[in-house]
């Protein structure tokens, strides 16, 4: 019976490992982290791709607030605090805000935050639980498709143009060249292969125009 029970422990303990191996991965595939923060002390928690995301190794945590302020875009500072005050009070907007980081070397990058707050029997905020996820590429292929598809109507646009204005620089010289074949038509017998050469000539030019 034991050694049943030592089997089912090692067979527990193996699938939990493999549970958190999958979950590892599906969170660095989706470029997603977790933070939580204690609020009445202000001590700030990052685990799994969190630190992969901006770009620092764990033992450099600073482990506050104020430490990951220093990331954030300082045209966006003012919006994420206002968007976590906010959401603080029983009833208030959810905090889910997309905003600019910089990395330690410099690259900027875009993440969307998310979290819910732990409340106490008063509804006072304790502690937040929040999401990260690094939309960097995301928001890098989208301007490129935005981009590609202004190229194309670009140069739809200039085709149209150019089309239109071939078709009125040439219609001109055509007039006249159908005049011509016109006047040319009835000086020629009514039958015969060269009547056949002018029609087709006469039949091309109205297709032109």
């Amino acid at each position: 019976a034991l050694n049943g029970m030592r089997r089912n422990l090692r067979q527990s303990l193996d699938d939990l490992t493999r549970t958190n191996e999958m979950l590892t991965l599906g969170q660095r595939m989706a470029r997603l982290g977790g933070w939580s923060l204690d609020i009445p002390s202000g001590a700030l928690s990052w685990w799994g791709e969190t630190f992969r995301i901006f770009g620092i190794q764990p033992e450099e945590f600073g482990g506050s607030v104020d430490y990951f302020m220093t990331f954030v875009h300082p045209e966006d500072r003012e919006q994420v605090q206002s968007a976590f005050t906010a959401s603080l009070p029983p009833g208030g907007p959810d905090f889910d805000l997309e905003h600019r980081i910089y990395r330690p070397g410099g690259d900027l990058c875009v993440v969307r935050q998310r979290c819910v707050h732990e409340r106490g029997p008063d509804g006072v905020a304790l502690r937040s639980v929040g999401m990260v996820q690094d939309l960097t590429a995301q928001k890098r292929l989208e301007r490129d498709l935005v981009a590609a598809k202004e190229a194309a109507e670009a140069a739809s646009q200039a085709k149209s143009a150019f089309l239109a204005n071939m078709s009125h620089e040439i219609r001109t010289p055509l007039n006249g060249i159908m005049g011509m074949l016109a006047l040319l038509r009835q000086e020629l017998p009514a039958q015969g292969q060269q009547m056949e050469y002018l029609q087709t000539a006469l039949g091309s030019t109205r297709r032109l125009t």
